[in-house]
């Protein structure tokens, strides 16, 4: 992590104790998966139209996985490792 440190000027490096550093939990397999299966259902919106072509955005890109995840397990009653399944 890092901070400016106004006496200086100059940015320090201290140690992130959680382990993960920024959006660095988006490293995490585990994290990451439950990421993905908790927006298979949902869409982002604000009540400020500043942000609506963003939220646009990311709703088509999650409209896109769904539709990849619809494709890849047609016809399965149930799905039980929706993502990182390879070789399973």
């Amino acid at each position: 992590m890092e901070a400016s440190d106004p006496n200086t000027r100059r940015t320090k490096h201290r140690e992130d104790r959680s382990g993960m550093m920024d959006f660095g939990s988006f490293q995490d397999r585990t994290m990451l998966e439950k990421f993905m299966e908790a927006t298979l259902n949902v869409n982002f919106g604000s009540h400020d139209p500043a942000y609506a072509k963003r939220f646009r955005a990311i709703n088509d890109a999650l409209q896109e996985i769904r539709n990849q995840y619809n494709l890849a397990h047609e016809g399965e009653a149930e799905v039980r490792l929706p993502f990182f399944n390879c070789g399973s």
